[in-house]
């Protein structure tokens, strides 16, 4: 799953925000295994001073997202998105070592019928060993 970049990933989630896939999100999204074997132990929510419980956290995530994605979907499903430009700022304060990589502050600039909106749609993307996916679809709606 997943795909070669973070801007191919934006590019299949709008595409999919377009066409109102819901089944194409989870392919997009980290799997709990994924979250459990390559990406918690990684985070710095996993040791001293935090020492979150990962379980927890996964928790969190995953209600970030579905509120996310249902008001992304509200809001634009169904209507023609093209990706303008993606923005993401890396975060090497949430992962501590390589490979995997922490894209967060991710600003997209597309288009939305006639209008050229910039909007945070989706939260962080995780990318390591080439593939990219993401964390969370948690936005600011």
């Amino acid at each position: 799953g997943g795909a070669t970049s973070p801007e191919t990933l934006a590019r299949r989630f709008l595409a999919a925000v377009t066409a109102r896939d819901s089944a194409a999100f989870g392919n997009f999204l980290v799997s709990r295994a994924e979250f459990a074997w390559l990406v918690f132990p990684n985070h710095s929510y996993a040791d001293p001073p935090y020492e979150l419980d990962p379980e927890l956290f996964w928790m969190q995530l995953r209600l970030g997202s579905a509120k996310g994605l249902d008001r992304t979907l509200e809001r634009y499903g169904g209507s023609p998105l093209t990706l303008l430009r993606l923005t993401c700022q890396p975060d090497p304060l949430q992962l501590k070592h390589r490979p995997v990589r922490f894209w967060g502050g991710c600003d997209l600039r597309y288009r939305a019928g006639g209008k050229v909106e910039t909007r945070r749609l989706f939260g962080s993307i995780v990318e390591r060993d080439g593939r990219a996916k993401f964390l969370s679809y948690a936005n600011g709606f």
